[in-house]
């Protein structure tokens, strides 16, 4: 008996059939890619707290008290509130040099950072802050309150920022 030679012919993908695999391949690295850049966006903005809070700051005496809910937060939970304080409001600017001050206390166990906009360093010494804003020119410093509890927060607890001049 003859033994029959099988042969196999090697299939070769047409220009087109490569064209249209590397299509296929480069939209699912897109789509994956999307799909994380859109998972990551979503955290980040679930962070932030506060996105649009102004705080306009116009002359001496000027007191700002705001009370952020921090109640159940878990252990190691992290929360970030994004606040601007201005020197002016529509069209009035001040028109002295104002020094303002911005203290933090908190009801809880958490600690506390705050950052300007862009920069990494901690601002605050003994939970305080202090800037000034020149006359008659306008100015806006972002800041980046970062609260991270050190253990479970308790209900009505609460983070107290205060700024003043």
């Amino acid at each position: 008996m003859e033994k029959k030679k099988k042969t196999r012919k090697k299939k070769t993908l047409q220009t087109s059939d490569k064209i249209m695999l590397f299509v296929f391949v480069l939209l699912i690295v897109i789509v994956i890619s999307l799909a994380i850049v859109a998972i990551s966006k979503k955290t980040q903005a679930e962070k932030v707290e506060y996105k649009d809070l102004v705080i306009p700051i116009l002359d001496k005496k000027a007191k700002e008290q705001i009370q952020i809910d921090i109640s159940n937060m878990k252990e190691k939970e992290e929360k970030e509130y994004v606040f601007e304080v201005t020197n002016y409001k529509n069209k009035q600017i001040n028109q002295n040099k104002l020094t303002y001050h911005i203290s933090l206390s908190a009801s809880a166990d958490v600690s506390l950072t705050l950052q300007e906009e862009d920069k990494k360093e901690n601002l605050l010494k003994d939970n305080q802050a202090t800037y000034v804003f020149e006359a008659k020119k306008k100015e806006k410093k972002t800041y980046h309150l970062k609260i991270k509890a050190r253990k479970e927060i308790p209900e009505n607890s609460f983070v107290s920022l205060k700024i003043e001049s």
